[in-house]
């Protein structure tokens, strides 16, 4: 959560935050630490729900819920992503990848044994998406 340009030797063009945001107890301000390292492009994977709702959302796991892992906090949807990655600069996202339908039930299936419930897990997915910064957000004077 110590992140800085001056601590990493950056910012960097390119920057991968691949499998860790929802770990974080706290993805704003490691969003905001991660885009102060990146001049160009952001790629970011993680666990995404609630992409049906038409507005910016977040889950919150307190406990294990979220596939029997105590380490995993928060699943954004997709919109409440994009709404983040533009309050840090970046005004182009794209969603590049998300688990396809094939993959979302049979992992469903197989962790509805483990305890799951069958539903919440076929609306989790996973995501990639790249972020990239406008001109002017990426120059040093603007």
């Amino acid at each position: 959560m110590d992140l800085s340009p001056d601590r990493v030797g950056g910012p960097f063009d390119v920057v991968l935050f691949l499998g860790v945001l929802y770990h974080l107890t706290d993805p704003v301000l490691a969003i905001e630490r991660v885009a102060s390292c990146c001049s160009d492009l952001l790629v970011l994977e993680t666990e995404t729900s609630l992409n049906w709702l038409p507005y910016p959302a977040a889950r919150i796991y307190p406990g294990d819920e979220l596939n029997n892992d105590p380490s995993n906090w928060y699943q954004y949807n997709v919109s409440a992503l994009r709404g983040l990655l533009a309050r840090c600069g970046f005004s182009d996202t794209q969603v590049i990848h998300r688990s396809p339908l094939h993959r979302r039930i049979a992992r469903a299936a197989v962790r509805r044994n483990a305890g799951s419930p069958f539903r919440q897990l076929l609306r989790s997915s996973r995501l990639v998406m790249h972020a990239r910064r406008s001109e002017r957000a990426a120059s040093p004077t603007g």
